[in-house]
């Protein structure tokens, strides 16, 4: 598989804020995005995805969540919502050394007769609520992906945060 992964783009926060990659081109079959090193100022890290702008009822999601400090496990599946969020209850906290990471799969983003599917999983070993959550989405449009939006679930990202979007070419 080696040399498959190639970068699209990359961006890292100088500032608090959000992540928008736009001009995403459609010559790869799949996209993963790796986000590190992303808090988020409230403590719910929930990471929202949003497609080509779309703001429509055009999102569902399931997640399952660890924590690891009470061996509880948590799930929740959220239907025709205005984005994908890959969860909120790991508990990241706002203060330093406590940073989350994502790992996001989009399958079939640039195939204009399915809707797309999105599997993630991120998860933070510090804080305290330390654990991992695992979930799948979909965005009930056929369109290609050319745009996508990335915010935290509540305010911005803060300073250092980073995306990077990777197109997969087909074996």
């Amino acid at each position: 598989m080696a040399g498959t992964y190639e970068p699209i783009a990359t961006s890292t926060l100088g500032s608090a804020g959000t992540f928008t990659f736009n001009s995403i081109p459609a010559t790869y079959t799949d996209l993963i995005i790796i986000g590190r090193d992303f808090l988020s100022p409230s403590g719910t890290p929930g990471v929202s995805l949003r497609f080509n702008n779309d703001s429509a009822s055009n999102y569902s999601a399931n997640t399952m969540e660890y924590r690891a400090q009470n061996s509880t496990n948590l799930g929740a599946t959220v239907s025709n919502a205005t984005y994908i969020n890959s969860g909120s209850n790991v508990g990241f906290s706002s203060t330093s050394n406590q940073f989350g990471v994502i790992i996001i799969n989009i399958f079939q983003y640039s195939n204009s007769s399915v809707f797309k599917n999105v599997n993630f999983k991120y998860g933070q070993l510090e804080g305290s609520y330390p654990g991992i959550v695992i979930g799948s989405g979909i965005w009930k449009n056929t369109n290609a992906i050319n745009s996508i939006n990335i915010t935290a679930q509540t305010g911005n990202f803060q300073s250092g945060a980073s995306f990077t979007v990777y197109g997969i070419k087909a074996a």
